[in-house]
């Protein structure tokens, strides 16, 4: 017996048809106020009333922006090549309007992450509003995960 899937749950499946649906909406934001205005906004025949917030952080050069831009659909949206500032961006994927929030990335040191790293970090989560992220994606490299990525990950101390 197939189990039924919550239309909330997002499987392989679903984010394969979110990437071929998505209808980019007008504008990308970075914490420093600047816009983008893009052209050709598409709106589906429907769309699921509640809205996506996710927010993508893990340590730079980790695939955070290549994971964003997979959200999102084919366009690239997020600079790849890093360095900058957290950056905002929203579309349509699979009848739900994602808000897609690509945080600036830590060093390499798991023991101490500098203030302007945290401060950072904040800038990121107010680029959502009040709303707030309803999703908070870790993106680690896989080859080279460690036993401390392991315990942040499963949220536990040492």
């Amino acid at each position: 017996m197939k189990r039924q899937q919550s239309p909330d749950c997002i499987t392989n499946e679903r984010l394969g048809d979110a990437a071929q649906n998505f209808h980019p909406v007008s504008t990308v934001k970075t914490n420093k106020g600047a816009e983008d205005n893009r052209e050709g906004v598409h709106k589906p025949a429907q769309i699921l009333s509640h809205p996506l917030n996710i927010l993508l952080v893990g340590p730079r050069r980790t695939g955070k922006s290549s994971t964003g831009n997979t959200l999102l659909g084919r366009e690239p949206v997020f600079d790849t090549r890093g360095g900058g500032a957290s950056t905002s961006a929203s579309g349509i994927a699979a009848g739900r309007h994602l808000t897609v929030v690509d945080a600036q990335g830590w060093g390499l040191s798991e023991d101490i992450v500098p203030k302007e790293d945290k401060v950072e970090l904040l800038r990121a989560l107010s680029l959502f509003g009040l709303a707030g992220p309803h999703v908070v994606l870790l993106v680690i490299p896989l080859l080279d995960f460690t036993e401390s990525e392991g315990r942040a990950a499963g949220g536990r101390d040492g």
